[in-house]
Parts: structure tokens; C-alpha cells; sequence
């Protein structure tokens, strides 16, 4: 075994496996890591989290199982899921119901938390949280709803089409129709 130390402290040693290195280390140039383990964070694989190559894939394993994997034939990322069938794959198989299941956008700053379809060059819709205006969600067109927010729902529940200020719980600003192919009726007011 080879051993070197800095100032009275272990730094890098040989062993039969490999080398043992404490403290930072810095390249200037590529690091390979080779081997089906890739890079090892802690003791060894048995602690369960690395980062290895499987075929042309870059996986993260940790608790017993992959966790992410980036699919490297085409560019897609699948969390929970190895073979993602999209640029992002999300998949849960577990009775989460509360902050834990699905997808979380946050934003702690003082923009919106949004979720954005784009048609490239085309037309964008947003989804998301108006931080600017009482936090209501919106559904809408363009950038920063900037072409419409077409769907608005209050803190408190109300629901506007065609108004960012709904004022009941259901507020339509603009024309209902129904092209029904049997005579139906709206109820409106109260029941009595």
C-alpha cells in the first residue's frame, strides 16, 4: 500500500481494491469512473447510492433502486421509471395523497409558480400560481397570461371565465351556450 499525507493527515492510499482519497479532489481534466458501480457515494455499493452507466443510460441508485435515470439514446429522464417514454417520465406506484404525490413547482421568490405549453414559434398556454394577484390560479394564453386568463380560481374558490375577478362561485363574463341536441334547462338562483 502506498500512503501519502499533508500536514500529519492520511490524504490518498492504495489499497487492493483502489484508492482511498480524504479531502477534496480536483481535476483539470476528465475523471473516468469505470466499473458497473460508477461513482460510490460512502463505503461501498452495500450503502446504496451511486451513479453508474447501464448501455448508453446514466442512472442514480439509491434506497435499493434506480431513482432517476437519463435515457441516453434520447435524451429522455424518467424518475421512478427506467424506461421513460417521454423527455420527462414521472411515475409513483403508492398511496401518497397529500405533499408527496405527484409533481411540485415552487416558488419561493416573488414570480409565479408555472407550468407552460409551448408550440414552438406557434402559441404558449400557462398554468400556475399569479403571485402578483392574491395568488390566484389561472389558467391562460401567452407569455405571463399576457393574451388572456381565461380560467381564474380564487384562495377562497370562486371560479371566473373571462374574469380575473370572480365574485361568485362560478362567474362567467361573456356568452353560455349549449348546442344540446335534446331541449335541457339551466337552473339559476334558488331552488325554491
Amino acid at each position: 500500500a502506498v500512503e501519502l499525507y499533508y500536514d500529519g493527515s492520511k490524504k490518498f492510499e492504495t489499497t487492493s481494491t483502489g484508492t482511498i482519497t480524504t479531502g477534496n479532489v480536483l481535476a483539470t481534466n476528465n475523471i473516468y469512473a469505470g466499473g458497473a458501480n460508477g461513482f460510490v457515494f460512502g463505503s461501498s455499493t452495500s450503502e446504496g447510492e451511486y451513479i453508474h452507466r447501464s448501455g448508453n443510460d446514466i442512472k442514480v441508485h439509491a434506497g435499493g433502486s434506480d431513482r432517476l435515470t437519463v435515457d441516453g439514446d434520447n435524451g429522455n429522464v424518467g424518475v421512478g421509471v427506467t424506461n421513460s417514454v417521454s423527455k420527462l417520465h414521472v411515475y409513483q406506484n403508492d398511496a401518497a395523497t397529500s405533499t408527496t404525490a405527484g409533481i411540485t413547482i415552487e416558488q419561493d421568490g416573488s414570480g409565479d409558480a408555472q407550468l407552460q405549453f409551448l408550440l414552438s414559434s406557434a402559441y404558449r398556454w400557462v398554468q400556475g400560481i399569479d403571485n402578483s394577484d392574491g395568488d390566484k390560479f389561472k389558467i391562460g394564453r401567452g407569455n405571463a397570461w399576457s393574451l388572456g386568463e381565461d380560467i381564474t380560481i380564487t384562495t377562497s374558490g370562486e371560479v371566473g371565465i373571462g374574469t380575473d375577478s370572480p365574485s361568485n362561485k362560478l362567474h362567467v363574463s361573456g356568452i353560455i351556450r349549449s348546442n344540446a341536441s335534446n331541449v335541457g334547462s339551466i337552473y339559476l338562483g334558488n331552488t325554491n
